[in-house]
């Protein structure tokens, strides 16, 4: 045994491998970082004026015009474009509230032994999706003093939007993960 270690490698117990604390921590500090990096480039993006942010969405616009035509057969170019910068919205904060969520859920399962409770769960789902909101306030704040950008209750909607759909897609896969434990413990 390794002496002055303060965490223990892993131990396998037949096909169950036990985390140990170290694994959980550096999910964590991982889940972290991601959030921040994702945080930062959702800040980059609205820091750049109203010309620059206008060419990315009409160079992502001229990337995907045929699937968008075919979705809207008769939209014009400036709704295309504002379907394009409304589903970027709405992806940058799917994303965000799954990574916080995941980065949520470390720091949850490690203080929480009783799962069942509903605080639990209000921790787990709820939280995540306030704090992608709660950021998506502060963004559209900081996109007021943008030259050309401007501060919109619409957007934090469809943001707050992408965030529920992001903390759905986690509460589903959450139930499909317990449906499978608890499968497997009742066949055994």
């Amino acid at each position: 045994m390794i002496t002055g270690i303060p965490w223990r490698l892993p131990v396998f117990d037949g096909n169950v491998k036990i985390m140990t604390r170290f694994n959980k921590r550096n999910r964590y500090y991982i889940f972290l970082l991601l959030s921040l990096i994702w945080m930062g480039l959702i800040f980059y993006f609205s820091h750049q004026i109203a010309d620059e942010s206008q060419k990315l969405s009409d160079g992502i616009l001229y990337r995907i015009q045929n699937i968008l035509t075919f979705i809207f057969p008769n939209a014009d170019d400036d709704f295309l474009s504002f379907v394009v910068r409304k589903s970027a919205h709405a992806f940058e904060y799917f994303l965000l509230s799954i990574l916080l969520f995941l980065t949520n859920r470390e720091v949850v399962r490690s203080k929480n032994r009783d799962v069942m409770r509903s605080m639990f769960y209000i921790r787990l789902y709820i939280l995540p999706w306030l704090y992608a909101t709660l950021y998506a306030v502060t963004d559209e704040i900081h996109q007021y003093f943008i030259p050309g950008r401007s501060c919109e209750l619409r957007d934090v909607c469809m943001d707050s939007g992408g965030a529920v759909i992001g903390t759905l897609l986690m509460v589903l896969c959450g139930r499909i993960a317990y449906n499978r434990i608890l499968k497997r413990t009742t066949l055994s």
